[in-house]
Parts: structure tokens; sequence; C-alpha cells
């Protein structure tokens, strides 16, 4: 088990990564006008990996309310990123789905982020990102078992 001030120490490392990459990424949007704000990416990207979804469901998902998503829907659609359809399941209901279009902006966004970790970690191995990322994706799968375990 971990000591105390090491679940501390990398708590608050956690945070920082995410304060910075954040700082980053406002960085390269000003660097760069064509590049997405992050809510349209996790969008996109969640509409990506779930193969089309439920408005609502979306919310959830993504820890927005409703009016919100919805402002945020719309203009993924004026960019032709998304596509608004009848839900399957519910003829009733809408169902957001990604468009090609969308799926190679999220693509570019993608790539340009490549480029950049690269030009921030020149000097690491290919090894040394291999440990990292699958030290995080541990922490990751730790979290999620830990959450899918509570009531």
């Amino acid at each position: 088990m971990l000591a105390p001030e090491t679940a501390e120490d990398l708590i608050a490392a956690v945070r920082a990564l995410v304060r910075r990459s954040r700082s980053l990424n406002v960085r390269a949007q000003q660097a760069d006008p064509e590049a997405m704000p992050n809510w349209l990416v996790a969008l996109l990207a969640n509409l990506e990996h779930g193969g089309g979804c439920r408005l609502g469901d979306l919310a959830d998902r993504l820890g927005v309310t409703a009016s919100t998503l919805s402002r945020q829907v719309a203009y993924a659609e004026s960019l032709g990123y998304a596509r608004r359809g009848a839900d399957p399941d519910d003829r009733r209901a809408a169902c957001l789905t990604l468009t090609e279009d969308g799926a190679e902006a999220l693509r570019s966004h993608r790539a340009r982020l490549v480029r950049l970790l690269q030009e921030v970690v020149p000097d690491w191995t290919d090894e040394e990102g291999r440990d990292l990322v699958d030290r995080l994706n541990r922490l990751g799968a730790a979290v999620d078992r830990f959450r899918d375990a509570r009531p």
C-alpha cells in the first residue's frame, strides 16, 4: 500500500499535470486558430468511442447540463462534425453521431498534439514514454475498479 505521503505526492503530481496540460492546450489554441477547444474535443471523442448516443446520456458522461450540451451540439453540427438523428431504440429521442468531417477534425487535432508532445519531451526514449503510459493506465484502471465497486 502507498504511504500517505506518497499518495499525497501522486495526487499533487496528477493535478499539476492536468493543470499544465490545460495551459499547454490554451497555448496551442492561441498559436493555431484551427485548434479545437477542449470541450469540442471531449464531445467528439465521446461520440467516436460511444458510437452515437442520446443527448442526456452524453451530458451525463461529459458532466455538463443539458442546456450547455445543447449549445455545444449546435456548434458541432454547424461545423459538420456531428449529426443529430432519431434514436433507433426510441424514435422520440435524438441520437448524436460523429460525421466523417468530425472524425477527420479529431484525427488532425490528435496529430497536432502528438507533434506538440514530441517537442515537449524530445529527450525521452520510446521506452520511457511506454512505461509512463503503462503506469497511467494502471492508475486509471484502479480508479475505474474503485468507482465501479461503489454503490
